[in-house]
């Protein structure tokens, strides 16, 4: 049975391998934000005269090019330890690095997975800073548990109520569309027949997803399910990063799925 400390523990371990592998994807950018590249600070730097004052300060002290490679260097030290160690204390220097990268891209550098990166390193955070209450760390679990559900059943909803998903015609083109869809996976999912079961059976996990909040035995078979989808998608469509951070998700879930809170 997975305890609540362990179930933190995981959380953070595999929180960290995901910003550890997010801040090595930056790193390799440098040339884009560097100071003769087509990212950088100055053509940014005017938006921040909107921010109030002391924001804005930081801002322009935080993120040129030689102080956020610093940060993102700093950032990857800090995430290796979370990695290693499962260790809490590290989570406010991740939050807050991934919260300024987020800025320097303008909002979020790859969607989805950014916010729910920020969303776990939010919950872990707050169990950092208060771990001596059991409240908190449950409430942060309990977040981090619900928001990951919920991601499941909105975007399975979002496709259910459109024609073009249930006759799989959106997920034809979206294969055919993505930069990274291998050629043999464009060409099956040309065949119509094939194209609307794969679709449903995308809809039907994702609208099922809440199920695992009623056994450990389900939700174990609700996360293997949710790895292989995100790593079907990493292989299909270049989504590796929405695999690390969906599956720092699972260990807050299996936890609350023990306690049977909806059984």
């Amino acid at each position: 049975m997975l305890s609540l400390p362990s179930a933190l523990t995981w959380s953070a371990r595999l929180i960290g391998l995901a910003v550890a592998l997010q801040t090595l994807e930056l790193l390799q950018l440098r040339r884009v934000y560097a100071d003769d590249g087509i990212w950088r600070f100055q053509l940014l730097a005017r938006e921040y005269d909107a921010c109030p004052a002391p924001l804005g300060w930081l801002l322009r002290r935080a993120l040129t090019f030689r102080t956020f490679t610093g940060l993102l260097w700093m950032n990857l030290l800090a995430a290796l330890l979370v990695l290693l160690t499962g260790r809490l204390e590290p989570m406010p220097v991740l939050l807050t690095v991934t919260l300024l990268s987020c800025v320097r891209w303008r909002g979020a550098f790859n969607g989805g997975s950014d916010s729910m990166t920020v969303l776990i390193l939010v919950s872990l955070s707050a169990a950092a800073l208060v771990p001596e209450s059991r409240s908190v760390r449950m409430g942060a679990l309990g977040y981090i548990a619900v928001q990951s559900t919920l991601s499941y059943a909105i975007a399975g909803v979002a496709k259910l109520v459109q024609e073009r998903w249930r006759n799989g015609q959106a997920l034809g083109a979206l294969a055919q569309t993505s930069y990274a869809t291998p050629a043999f996976v464009s060409e099956r999912l040309r065949n119509p027949a094939l194209a609307r079961l794969c679709a449903w059976s995308i809809m039907g996990f994702e609208c099922a997803f809440g199920l695992a909040w009623l056994d450990a035995r389900i939700c174990l078979g609700c996360i293997a399910m949710g790895a292989l989808f995100h790593l079907s998608n990493a292989v299909v469509l270049g989504l590796n990063r929405f695999f690390f951070a969906w599956l720092a998700s699972y260990p807050a879930l299996l936890y609350l799925s023990q306690l049977r809170l909806l059984g």
